[in-house]
């Protein structure tokens, strides 16, 4: 929230709720519940409203003057005589009614204590849920180990590069520990392990908050695009006055996640047993890869916050999505809405690449992971069609803010109809002729004087015809490279019980679990007696594909 002249009263313009266009406020004036007024430790500094444990909004100018007089006690007349000239009866009216907008100031009717916020929904598509308040914790363990006033970022930064050359100086043997099968006790210790480090990134971010002498009002774990994940609320973070100290904040959590996997990547240069060191291998890379996807600033992780805090403007991503979508509504719809960062030449493409990173990431998934999903059988496609809902969804949504911000600006109602009838022709051409090409994951398994070919029971083996050709792969934790290849034997598919080493990358046969099975001849594995295999069946139209999916995950 801002102000530019005394002479009109400021719109609220920072983390604004939507709602109704008046709320009957009560009188004289006052807070919401939750709702708290910080006040700068000097003079010259910004002043902060507080709602609940996360929103901030920042007031300046005399905006803030007038946030400082709403006390309860004084009605808009007493408000009005203690702001003096140039202020009016209006200007005070509108700045309340703004107020009253953001939901900041007590409506009638409404509780006088403030809601408990346990469970949170964070547009579109994380859900959190709040476990504890430590700031307490956190604050008691700032004031002994200064961790924001000492030399400890700069040594972890240190130590992350070490650890990451420590990596790139062996390829072999980190391709290695990528592919091939581990025991079921190194993939709990991987487990646990990442759930630690996430863990312990998250209390970063809060210790040097309170190192500061900010508060970490919130703590918890969270389902962040269908992942699960922790999270510390630091948006009190805000309040500090340096925008230096606001970054340092933002990256604290990736200087102890990034330690932590290059201490591991460190440790498996020690004599461990092979299998130990091929789990720290593999530990320390997906740790340092999860650092390294939290410093992109298209999306709302910490490389984003960093960036939003240097630059000092709340919203970065949203205003310049906004201004994004702007050059395509002039281009399509003719009219363009007035720019939210016009001062910000690189406002327009930082928001073109937030607007289209989540679908890269969602597409670099599947192809990743698509695999390794068709094994889990229905899970896996529960997940790759939770994938594309939310690469949809979010499309859908930009696009529908893309049509209402032209609709504002005044575009043709005509023109804007052949451009959503073009783009619906367009769509549904995708759907019916679009190729999907089309494969199928599973493992092969040798026995003593033959080799199968192991699939999940919920594959349509009846499309592997005798003579289709098979890639055989190894199976690794990361990563597969091929080392094969068999050709579709004879005989019909037979539903057994076959190890799970057959379909995932471990290396214990304890556990059994129902596949469909097919002979293999002419089986060329370079010696290997199991491993991954892959098989390319004819594309399918896209529209033939989704149904496929979803009759799966039925």
């Amino acid at each position: 929230m801002t102000t530019k002249s005394a002479a009109k009263a400021p719109r609220m313009s920072l983390g604004q709720r939507k709602g109704p266009a008046e709320r009957p406020l009560i009188e004289p004036p006052t807070f919401s519940p939750g709702v708290e007024l910080h006040r700068p430790p000097t003079e010259g500094e910004s002043w902060f409203l507080r709602r609940g444990t996360h929103q901030y909004f920042k007031l300046t100018g005399d905006l803030a003057r007038l946030a400082d007089l709403v006390d309860g006690s004084r009605t808009r007349e007493v408000i009005l005589q203690d702001l003096g000239e140039p202020w009016t009866a209006a200007d005070v009216d509108q700045a309340i009614r703004s107020l009253g907008d953001a939901h900041v100031l007590r409506a009638e009717g409404e509780k006088t204590r403030p809601r408990q916020e346990v469970v949170r929904f964070v547009p579109p598509l994380t859900v959190q849920l709040t476990l504890f308040n430590p700031s307490r914790i956190l604050c008691h363990v700032a004031s002994w180990i200064p961790f924001a006033r000492t030399p400890a970022s700069v040594i972890a930064a240190a130590a992350v590069a070490l650890g990451i050359l420590s990596l790139v100086v062996r390829p072999a043997q980190v391709m290695t520990a990528l592919s091939s099968p581990v025991p079921y006790a190194t993939v709990f210790g991987i487990f646990l392990g990442t759930l630690a480090a996430t863990a312990l990134h998250e209390f970063g971010h809060g210790l040097v908050l309170a190192s500061y002498g900010g508060r970490p009002r919130r703590i918890g774990v969270m389902l962040f695009y269908l992942m699960p994940a922790f999270f510390c609320d630091v948006s009190d973070g805000w309040r500090l006055p340096q925008s230096r100290q606001r970054v340092h904040v933002a990256l604290a959590g990736i200087l102890v996640q990034g330690t932590i996997g290059s201490a591991a990547a460190l440790a498996s240069l020690l004599p461990f047993s092979p299998d130990a060191k091929a789990g720290l291998t593999v530990f320390a890379i997906v740790t340092l890869l999860a650092c390294l996807m939290n410093t992109i600033p298209f999306v709302k992780l910490d490389g984003y916050i960093a960036l939003m805090s240097w630059v000092d403007i709340t919203h970065l991503r949203d205003k310049s999505m906004a201004d994004a979508r702007g050059v395509l509504a002039r281009v399509f719809f003719g009219r363009r809405p007035p720019r939210q960062l016009p001062r910000l030449p690189w406002a327009i493409p930082f928001g073109f690449a937030c607007l289209l990173f989540p679908v890269f990431l969602v597409v670099n998934a599947l192809l990743i992971w698509f695999d390794t999903m068709q094994r889990l059988g229905v899970l896996g496609s529960m997940l790759i069609l939770g994938l594309i809902a939310v690469a949809i969804f979010g499309l859908g949504k930009e696009i529908a803010k893309s049509v209402s911000e032209a609709r504002e600006a005044g575009a043709s109602g005509v023109r804007m109809g052949i451009v959503v009838l073009v783009v619906s022709v367009v769509a549904s051409a995708a759907l019916a002729f679009l190729p999907m090409p089309q494969s199928m994951a599973g493992g092969f398994l040798r026995a003593s004087d033959s080799t199968e070919l192991v699939l999940p029971t919920s594959s349509d083996a009846s499309q592997l015809e005798p003579g289709t050709v098979v890639e055989l792969r190894t199976s690794g934790i990361a990563l597969s490279t091929p080392i094969g290849r068999a050709i579709v034997g004879e005989g019909d598919p037979i539903d057994e019980m076959r190890p799970f080493s057959t379909l995932f990358p471990v290396k214990e046969d304890l556990l059994m679990i129902p596949t469909t099975t097919l002979p293999l001849i002419d089986v060329e594995s370079g010696g290997a007696s199991q491993g991954a295999a892959s098989i390319r069946v004819d594309d399918q139209p896209l529209w033939r594909w989704l149904v496929a999916l979803v009759a799966n995950g039925l």
